[in-house]
């Protein structure tokens, strides 16, 4: 018998695990105007359907209530709390990685990363594509029709 595949829908949509549900609400319809396949066309139909279903799961109390349990006790299983998590099973991998360990003294930090901005990124939205309108909904930068470079 084939397992479901589990979706974070807190991962979809972007949110915190104590999000409310204005800010549910919220996420949910600036991600609906962005991937609506209306909008953003074929491609954004698979990425629309697992925001609608994230939200169809997080609108009905019922149903939140028992997706929180189910992602509660998979994070206790991953954390070994739980009988079948990685802790209840061999802990030899465990000593392997405390051998495998570098002493402190050889330590090197790593340089900082170098940022570097793309010369023909679009001035208006910062190369990102999306500017926030008047109500604080996401939309396509209009300079750039949403691609994040400039016009030529």
């Amino acid at each position: 018998m084939r397992q479901k595949q589990f979706k974070d829908y807190y991962v979809i949509l972007n949110l915190p695990r104590n999000a409310s549900s204005a800010q549910i609400k919220r996420a949910y319809r600036e991600l609906a105007l962005v991937h609506h396949p209306d909008h953003a066309g074929t491609g954004g139909a698979e990425k629309f359907i697992l925001i609608k279903e994230a939200y169809d799961v997080f609108s009905n109390k019922d149903k939140k209530e028992e997706y929180d349990r189910e992602l509660a006790l998979r994070d206790r299983r991953k954390t070994g709390v739980l009988p079948g998590g990685p802790a209840h099973h061999d802990l030899s991998f465990v000593k392997e990685r405390i051998k495998k360990r570098a002493p402190l003294n050889d330590f090197t930090p790593m340089p900082p990363p170098k940022v570097t901005l793309e010369k023909n990124q679009c001035p208006a939205c910062s190369g990102h594509g999306l500017l926030r309108d008047k109500y604080g909904l996401l939309r396509n930068c209009g300079l750039c029709k949403g691609t994040g470079r400039k016009k030529k």
